[in-house]
């Protein structure tokens, strides 16, 4: 096992050439999560009061959730069949699905219940 802020070589072979590099490990935290899913998918989210998934605070006009329509005070069901209940939930969500081109989101928006795809 490695330790967080240890460095390690990663070596990857692509067009048959080896390519090395060394990284230093780091958590994959909450921070991380939302970060990704702004850069990446242009919202962010919050912990529910309703207990509704996950509530989209913000969403950049410009970004894919901007394109699809998503607003802020939506609600994220599922993440790719990954239902949303807690921020751990969301950590998993992010972790498996940050570098997908389309997704499969499941969103509540005033008590109705729609299936998108997200693409990036």
């Amino acid at each position: 096992t490695h330790t967080r802020g240890e460095r390690v070589r990663l070596e990857t072979l692509r067009d048959g050439a080896v390519r090395t590099q060394d990284i230093a490990l780091a958590p994959f935290t909450r921070e991380t999560a939302d970060g990704l899913a702004v850069a990446r998918w242009g919202f962010s989210v919050a912990r529910s009061p309703e207990a509704r998934g996950l509530r989209i605070t913000e969403v950049r006009p410009d970004s894919p959730a901007g394109r699809l329509g998503l607003r802020p005070g939506d609600h994220i069901i599922q993440i790719g069949g990954l239902r949303l209940q807690s921020a751990d939930d969301w950590l998993r969500a992010v972790a498996l699905f940050r570098m997908r081109s389309a997704i499969m989101l499941r969103v509540d928006r005033q008590g109705r219940w729609y299936t998108v795809q997200l693409s990036v």
